[in-house]
């Protein structure tokens, strides 16, 4: 028979050690269902015990995918504006079914289109002073961004037409020029100048 000596602490069941791991986690931030399980592996907790916890703790309503999305939807919205494409993929990325993913972006950015949120992502990401100085430079950094956002190709230029207004003609001309690997037309127009008042 095994003898517990006074004041000797038990070690927990299997079970219960789970769900103190876990609840540790949850104290830091959400986490979905795979996420959690996986953490509990690595914890060295047992397949059974970290099901049973897991399903104990999402029954209590401590956890769950639908409460995770939702709130990590929301998180990614709050530190910049993204697509739906950006959204749902770092749901799916975590575990969370297609499905699920798809419902939950559509349920949080219900009044908001993606074109609102691109708006949005250039308005308080261009720099004024580069607009100015390098204008195409600054256009292809935030359709870079825009890109990266989970935003296409068509939604990314509407943004850019909408609140910076379409390209100057002077600065698509130089641009295509210096694309054909020729002189800049403003250099072809000065270098024509000085030429002129040499010969004068």
């Amino acid at each position: 028979m095994l003898m517990v000596m006074p004041g000797t602490r038990q070690p927990a069941d299997p079970l219960t050690r789970a769900k103190r791991i876990a609840l540790r986690l949850l104290g830091g931030h959400a986490w979905s269902r795979a996420e959690m399980l996986a953490r509990l592996a690595r914890r060295g907790c047992d397949p059974e015990s970290a099901l049973a916890a897991v399903g104990e703790l999402e029954r209590a309503g401590l956890m769950g995918d639908e409460r995770y999305a939702r709130e990590r939807v929301r998180t990614e919205l709050a530190r910049r504006p993204a697509a739906d494409a950006l959204l749902e993929h770092t749901l799916t990325s975590r575990g969370v079914s297609p499905a699920l993913a798809a419902s939950t972006t559509r349920s949080v950015t219900a009044g908001q289109s993606e074109s609102a949120r691109a708006n949005e992502l250039v308005r308080t990401s261009v720099r004024a002073a580069a607009l100015t100085g390098k204008p195409i430079a600054e256009r292809r950094r935030l359709a870079s961004l825009l890109a990266r956002r989970g935003f296409d190709a068509e939604v990314a230029h509407s943004a850019l037409e909408t609140v910076l207004g379409p390209v100057p003609e002077v600065e698509c001309d130089q641009h295509a020029d210096q694309d054909m690997g020729h002189e800049p037309a403003s250099s072809r127009s000065a270098g024509r100048s000085h030429t002129t008042v040499e010969e004068t």
